[in-house]
């Protein structure tokens, strides 16, 4: 498992991955996370979109980019009145 803060993933073409992005306030007040949703986009396109898992803060969802390249791991999530998305770039090798 990889625990993210919006750095980078290096992954092999083939791997399968479980990763973990984290969410924290800069005062450490309470939040609870609703509609969670993740996309692996390769340029303009949606190679793979789901639910994450919700624990916490945290969301956990499963990857397995086809093809070698850059693409962007998408995170979206509402936090009361706000809704915030997180890009992570995500790099595959041969």
């Amino acid at each position: 498992m990889t625990c993210l803060s919006c750095s980078t993933l290096e992954l092999f073409k083939g791997e399968r991955r479980v990763v973990s992005v984290e969410f924290s306030t800069c005062d450490d007040a309470p939040f609870t996370i609703r509609n969670a949703s993740y996309q692996l986009e390769y340029g303009n396109e949606v190679e793979a979109a789901g639910e994450p898992i919700i624990e916490e803060h945290k969301l956990t969802m499963t990857i397995e980019p086809k093809r070698v390249g850059r693409y962007v791991l998408r995170c979206q999530i509402e936090v009361a009145d706000e809704l915030i998305i997180r890009r992570i770039p995500v790099f595959v090798r041969e």
